[in-house]
């Protein structure tokens, strides 16, 4: 190291990381889904943005919150905004069934719910299950096709509006994650995890995977899902980070390999669902 260059820590917290990102590479591509690409610039202002609301709608530190989204940038805006608000986020996978989702809104105790309007009558659902009232922040808000009893806002509103509050204090041994399993077995049961666990585990999967500046990562895997959360996780973590593309399964795979014009070379596919893609949508852009 230069003499000249001053000492920096490692940051200890997982949304630390996206803020030193956004700093060191502002244009990167950070995130490629169906929608378009949004860059680590991007991420980093419209989370901070989310997380301000977060608070003034009145999130507490250590509250959970529910993600509730197919494979997309707001999911990935969503986890980065509870984290900054000092939250500990719940990401579950949009396929739940009603039954599901209303026992674990019960079970975590959810403060929020951030999801798609698409998903809204799953939502509604549950929340009427269980007979609580829970805030929830709708992106499409304007696409609301069922009555909303809740106290409900549109993300894209309040990713154009300035709130002025403060970020909470926080350290490496707060809560951060809160994952469910399926629940294939009984009632779903969640495992939590810390800054510091989620950081280790994401460093170990960097270690193994030896990526590269110019790989881009086609995540096919639900972010619900432990191992499809930690590819965009580390992602961000990489000294020279990389894209990821968030797909929702295999469907989004032929735009997403013409989205991204570089070969992908770390897809996290189920085995069972390789043999749902088609060959042919895989031609535009080698995966290995």
């Amino acid at each position: 190291m230069d003499s000249k260059t001053p000492f920096q820590f490692e940051p200890v917290l997982m949304h630390e990381w996206l803020r030193r990102t956004a700093m060191q590479t502002p244009e990167k591509t950070a995130i490629v889904d169906s929608d378009g690409r949004y860059s680590y610039q991007q991420l980093e202002q419209e989370s901070s943005c989310l997380a301000l609301h977060l608070i003034d709608l009145g999130l507490e530190p250590q509250n959970r919150v529910v993600v509730f989204f197919d494979n997309c940038y707001e999911a990935v805006l969503s986890i980065y905004a509870v984290l900054k608000a000092g939250g500990i986020f719940v990401l579950l996978n949009p396929a739940l069934k009603p039954a599901k989702l209303a026992y674990i809104l019960d079970n975590s105790d959810a403060a929020f719910i951030i999801s798609s309007a698409s998903f809204a009558p799953t939502v509604q659902t549950s929340i009427s299950q269980i007979g609580k009232t829970i805030p929830c922040i709708w992106k499409n808000y304007s696409s609301l096709s069922v009555p909303i009893h809740e106290p409900h806002f549109s993300l894209e509103k309040l990713l154009s509006q300035n709130v002025s509050v403060s970020f909470p204090p926080l350290i490496e041994q707060d809560l951060a994650a809160l994952i469910y399993t399926s629940g294939s077995t009984g009632q779903p049961k969640g495992v939590i995890s810390s800054h510091h666990n989620m950081i280790s585990a994401a460093r170990s999967i960097i270690q193994y995977l030896e990526n590269t500046p110019d790989d881009i990562i086609l995540d096919v895997l639900p972010l619900s899902f432990d191992y499809g959360l930690y590819q965009v996780l580390m992602s961000i973590m990489w000294k020279k980070p990389m894209p990821t593309c968030v797909a929702p399964m295999t469907r989004e795979m032929p735009s997403m390999t013409k989205a991204t014009g570089n070969p992908i070379k770390s897809p996290t596919i189920r085995p069972a669902n390789i043999r749902m893609t088609k060959t042919s949508a895989l031609k535009t852009s080698p995966l290995w």
